[in-house]
């Protein structure tokens, strides 16, 4: 589109388009930039040409500029005796007109026109719109992204930072939905947005409503959809400068993408960010948002001066610092095989292993997969979505307990080798005495695997004294017994230590702060909006004698009041990926450190002589049939929860695997059919890396 081309200090005149410029096309796109391909102009017909020029005029200049293919001119034969006469008259040479007639030509015979009789009209969609060709088109528009300004170090954007966003899309047309990809893009990493379009046709008192909610808001998003006609019409118009002072009087933290047009920045020069994104295609719209919050890398540099603003070549840099969702190509997967997870889930469903699930795959900080399966119950009334919440059951051991742990650990507060006794007198006795940290979380301390206790107890208080006085079944050291005590007792050191209640603990240093939304403990404490979003885990018929749904399953971390070491917690998909992503990254995400990369690698080890556990995390059996499956490393660790939940973790491929159901639900029964899910679905995804 070459007439849109507006480069005021390169251009010829500024009533000049830049189809018909030699100081652009040649001076700068041939001999500058030294291009050698076709230069094949747009269409000769519209009114920035048509206007001020005849279709014979309009021809010839286009040629002598540097076009080699005109399209379109508004009389054909008009165009074709001007291009003659000019020639014949010496405006045009010989070897100017041999020239491009030979790079038709010869693109020509590279793809085999003359070869293929007649060409398939009707496939040419399907030919241009290829994977490859999508692919390669949203790679361009990421690395396209220049950021010339970031005030204040606002990019990139985190929720916790500005929960309340504001996306403004100011338009120089009348097409409704012109700036829609961009905030729906933005809503993928924020949960709270609004959304306005101003355009042609917005009045003074919709104005009005957009700036009394934008005043509202901690951050606003302005989108610039106004495009270069020609060199005379790059700015704003008058009535959306007036609009903008406005937006700039609220004093808000302001953000301007502009799509397409890089001098609209000029007539907003306080806001905060300044984002070049070049384009309003729908990928550049989502690269963008990719990119305001930090889910894709910025590297791009202005291609242009912008005057008295930026220099040719200026751009910021920031690193991608948090996961977004991508095809499968992107990361080298082979898309086709991931298929084959819908027909194993759909299988489950139909064998009734579960009412429904979700299933998340995270290769190279790229979410590759993410889908939702069946129902919350058999009642098939409520579909299940990727951001539904599951009951996680014993990975409450690693995403709490554990890792409260390893943070303590961290700030100098706790050792692996201290001893249980320190916090507990109750562990002062001649058999429990040396039980340490280390102990609990490898499962060798020596306690029961659990105990029932609710038949007689019914309060925290008494549950947990009744825990602590809990005698040994083995020497500790000795003997691996997978076991709940003792995650509970770890877990409540971790609250004397801190001084805050596991929840509170847990949110304050990592589930907030990392942008985990959706996990929390007790999820009744949310309110309805959440719990209708849980899917249920039982109709128990025992001890509450209800539907368990938006409480926790496991009894007794139900009489601890919901907050346990070893069960307790509920999150979705979307942040055990963030989870996943955070421990893959040997400690951080979004670009801020939770855990030092040496107590990370410490943890997720296999630990010696037991070869069973790392320190809390559970380890990929080395022989034998895994839930892991087959494919993975010996290095993969994770955990799986009894209510039919699980994460796999590949350190040597940088892959997560994310599987969460509700297999207990109506009647808790064998967990033999999920294991086996969980085991296909681990080796779809490590076959689709290696194919």
């Amino acid at each position: 589109m070459s007439a849109h081309i507006a480069f005021p200090e390169i251009g010829q005149s500024s009533d000049l388009p830049g189809t018909l410029d030699p100081n652009i096309l040649t001076g700068l796109l041939k001999d500058t930039l030294g291009f050698t391909g076709l230069i094949v102009s747009d269409a000769l017909e519209m009114s920035g040409i048509s206007r001020n020029f005849s279709p014979g005029d309009a021809a010839v200049r286009a040629l002598d500029a540097g076009i080699d293919m005109l399209l379109l001119p508004n009389n054909l034969i008009s165009a074709i005796d001007a291009v003659e006469m000019a020639v014949h008259e010496g405006k045009i040479t010989s070897e100017r007109l041999n020239s491009a007639v030979r790079k038709i030509l010869q693109l020509k015979v590279e793809y085999g026109v003359f070869q293929q009789q007649a060409i398939d009209v009707g496939s040419l969609t399907s030919k241009i719109n290829s994977l490859d060709n999508r692919l390669l088109s949203a790679e361009i528009a990421r690395e396209s992204i220049t950021l010339l300004k970031n005030e204040k170090n606002v990019l990139p954007l985190r929720p916790e930072r500005f929960p309340r966003v504001t996306v403004i899309a100011i338009s120089d047309n009348n097409n409704a939905n012109t700036g829609s990809t961009f905030a729906r893009s933005i809503r993928e990493y924020h949960p709270t947005v609004s959304f306005y379009l101003m355009d042609l046709r917005t009045s003074k008192e919709e104005i009005d409503i957009i700036l009394r909610n934008a005043r509202q808001s901690d951050i606003i998003i302005l989108g610039t959809f106004v495009y270069v006609r020609t060199s005379n019409d790059i700015e704003l118009s008058g009535r959306q400068k007036q609009f903008i002072q406005k937006i700039t009087a609220l004093d808000k933290t302001l953000v301007v993408a502009s799509f397409g047009n890089p001098y609209t920045v000029r007539d907003i020069p306080k806001a905060d960010v300044h984002m070049l994104a070049w384009a309003s295609s729908d990928e550049q719209m989502q690269a963008a948002a990719h990119a305001i919050f930090g889910a894709s890398a910025i590297s791009g540099k202005l291609p242009v001066t912008i005057p008295g603003f930026y220099k040719y070549g200026h751009g910021l840099s920031i690193e991608k610092s948090i996961l977004r969702t991508d095809h499968p190509g992107v990361v080298m997967m082979n898309s086709d095989s991931l298929k084959s997870i819908d027909d194993v889930m759909h299988d489950a469903i139909r064998n009734k292993f579960f009412p429904g699930g979700v299933v998340t795959i995270v290769k190279d900080d790229i979410i590759v997969h993410q889908d939702a399966y069946g129902y919350h119950d058999y009642d098939m009334m409520n579909p299940v979505r990727t951001t539904d919440v599951f009951d996680l059951a014993s990975i409450s051991k690693i995403m709490g307990t554990t890792l409260g742990v390893m943070k303590l650990i961290d700030d100098g507060k706790l050792s692996l080798d201290d001893r249980i006794s320190t916090f507990f007198p109750e562990f002062d006795t001649p058999e429990k005495k040396d039980i340490t940290i280390y102990q609990m979380l490898t499962h060798v301390s020596g306690l029961p695997a659990f105990r029932v206790y609710i038949d007689k107890i019914k309060d925290k208080k008494t549950l947990v004294q009744a825990i602590l006085d809990e005698p040994l079944i083995n020497k500790p050291g000795q003997e691996y017994v997978y076991s709940d005590l003792g995650i509970i007792v770890t877990a409540l050191i971790v609250e004397k230590i801190s001084g805050q209640s596991l929840d509170v603990f847990m949110d304050r240093n990592f589930y907030a702060p990392m942008g985990m939304n959706m996990t929390t403990y007790n999820p009744k404490k949310r309110g309805r909006w959440y719990t209708s979003r849980i899917l249920p885990t039982e109709i128990d018929t025992i001890y509450r004698h209800k539907l368990i749904q938006g409480e926790v399953h496991d009894e007794r971390a139900y009489y601890l009041e919901g907050v346990a070491g070893h069960a307790g917690l509920f999150s979705n998909a979307p942040d055990i990926a963030k989870f996943t992503s955070m421990l893959l990254n040997n400690g951080v995400y979004g670009g801020k450190r939770f855990l030092k990369e040496e107590t990370v690698s410490a943890f997720t080890k296999r630990q010696q002589p037991l070869n069973r556990r790392g320190i809390g995390f559970d380890m990929k059996a080395i022989n034998g049939f895994s839930s892991a499956g087959s494919k993975t490393s010996p290095e993969t660790y994770g955990h799986t929860g009894f209510t039919g939940t699980s994460f796999w973790i590949d350190p040597d491929r940088k892959t997560a695997v994310i599987v969460l159901t509700n297999r207990t639900f109506p009647y808790r029964g064998s967990a033999t059919g999920v294991s086996q899910v969980r085991a296909k679905i681990a080796d779809i995804v490590i076959g689709s890396i290696e194919e």
